[in-house]
């Protein structure tokens, strides 16, 4: 009985089962963990890079700045702020400010910040100062690589940041905005004081913007992470577990199943796997184990008897094998027959039914003249003939399989290498025939003489192995003729 859910395999199923859960839970535990993690990394670095960025600006630079800034937001009546970014309006307004684009100082400072945003990979850092009129922070300088705010651009401070206004040491905690103009953003500033030192007056405020979508692509990637250990980790502790219950239980299981099958497979055999077994599990196991010791010795000593009754039919069965072969056998050259023949055609015609890559080619050959030798020396010197032609052919195809299918017809199927080297073989085989024939040192019938013919299965044009011994047959008897006009002729006493 072939079982649909084995011991094992639903052993291996609730393990597997039990680990998806933790899986799951630690993901979902961990995940949460490690998003408020990165969100808190990431706002902790924006706040360290607006820091640094604001100890180490120009700060003469950035104070000629904010002062052609101020100058011209202070003039400027119909003021627009970045909340119609891309407006005629805005456009029309921050226009105003465009010569300040091309102030070498500008330029320097952007470049600069556009050095530090590179290699921080934060999404653009910008200076800024506080207008307390308009309760706004301006833009300055904007170093974003693509759509930067120009200078004289103004937000409007949030509710929380108007304590700036009173403070001047206010620093501008890192905060998470998503506003249509800019998008979602982790933000932080810090002053920019006149001295290295961090005293005197506030010149203006160091920003950093670092794209939320930045941190949610690393956020995936650690959740990401932790998945591929968690499961790395769970694929250990499923091995374990399922190499412990396998020890322990499943095991011992199996060996009993196992011992007990090999009866089935061969109930005429002795067999002791029972009393080899070494279950020592203290529990039901070990009693099943003991219980299955005892019926073994009683079924040995029934098979024992059938043993002996069985022996018998297996000398006849060696005797019938025998016989088989010797009926595939020629008697005379000790080479196959045509039984033997007719098994291999048959097989040839299967593998051109099943495959397109049947290789294979028959030759034929013929000893000449055996019916003069057996009328002029006698039957026993007209065998001797057709072993030395046996022997001949033996020898040329040494890679093919050689039948004697008639009184003085051979059949070689080609196969392998003299498949390959047909016509070499052929040219070999009539020089040593013609050697053989004109030898005048060897008796009369010695002096052998056989006419090859051969021919090469073509799945374009052979249904069956039949035409190609056709073909072949053809050939040798068209050689045949041809060795007789050309005067090869039987030897008289």
């Amino acid at each position: 009985m072939k079982l649909k859910f084995s011991l094992k395999k639903k052993t291996f199923l609730m393990i597997i089962a039990f680990c998806a859960l933790l899986i799951a839970v630690s993901i979902i535990i961990g995940g949460r963990v490690i998003v408020k993690t990165t969100e808190e990394q990431y706002l902790n670095r924006a706040e360290g890079i607006s820091g640094a960025v604001s100890r180490v600006v120009d700060r003469e630079a950035f104070k000629r700045l904010k002062a052609l800034v101020k100058n011209k937001f202070d003039s400027i009546d119909n003021k627009v702020s970045s909340k119609y970014l891309g407006s005629d309006a805005f456009n029309k307004y921050t226009a105003q400010f465009s010569d300040i684009e091309n102030d070498p100082d500008f330029i320097e400072l952007r470049d600069f910040m556009r050095v530090i945003q590179n290699s921080t990979k934060v999404g653009c850092i910008y200076l800024t100062y506080v207008d307390a009129p308009t309760e706004s922070v301006v833009y300055v300088v904007d170093a974003a690589n693509e759509k930067a705010c120009p200078p004289g651009c103004f937000d409007p401070l949030l509710e929380s940041q108007k304590r700036v206004l009173t403070d001047k040491n206010y620093v501008f905690s890192a905060y998470i905005t998503n506003t249509e103009e800019y998008g979602w953003l982790s933000t932080a500033g810090f002053p920019v004081y006149e001295t290295e030192d961090n005293s005197g007056d506030v010149i203006g405020y160091a920003f950093v913007d670092i794209s939320m979508n930045q941190i949610r692509t690393e956020q995936f990637q650690n959740v990401l992470r932790l998945f591929l250990w968690l499961l790395l980790a769970t694929a250990v502790l499923a091995a374990v577990g399922i190499i412990v219950v396998n020890n322990l239980l499943i095991k011992p299981i199996k060996l009993m199943s196992d011992s007990a099958a090999s009866y089935h497979d061969d109930e005429a055999v002795l067999h002791n796997k029972f009393a080899k077994l070494n279950i020592k599990t203290g529990d039901e196991l070990q009693e099943l184990s003991e219980s299955m010791k005892k019926m073994e010795k009683d079924l040995n000593e029934h098979i024992a008897k059938l043993v002996a009754a069985n022996s018998e039919l297996d000398i006849s069965k060696d005797e019938t094998d025998k016989m088989k072969e010797l009926a595939s056998k020629d008697s005379l050259t000790g080479i196959r027959n045509k039984t033997a023949y007719d098994r291999e055609v048959e097989r040839l015609d299967k593998s051109i039914n099943e495959s397109y890559r049947t290789k294979f080619g028959i030759a034929m050959i013929d000893l000449n003249f055996l019916k003069h030798t057996n009328d002029t020396f006698g039957h026993d010197r007209g065998d001797t003939a057709i072993k030395d032609l046996c022997d001949v052919i033996c020898s040329i195809f040494k890679h093919s399989p050689v039948f004697r299918i008639g009184g003085d017809e051979f059949a070689v199927v080609l196969e392998g290498k003299d498949y390959d080297n047909i016509a070499e073989l052929t040219k070999r085989f009539n020089d040593e025939i013609k050697k053989i024939y004109n030898n005048d040192a060897l008796k009369p019938w010695k002096r052998v003489s056989a006419a090859l013919g051969y021919a090469l299965y073509d799945r374009d044009h052979d249904r069956n192995v039949s035409e190609v011994f056709r073909r072949a047959d053809k050939a040798m008897y068209e050689h045949k003729n041809k060795m007789k006009a050309g005067g090869v002729k039987p030897f008289d006493k």
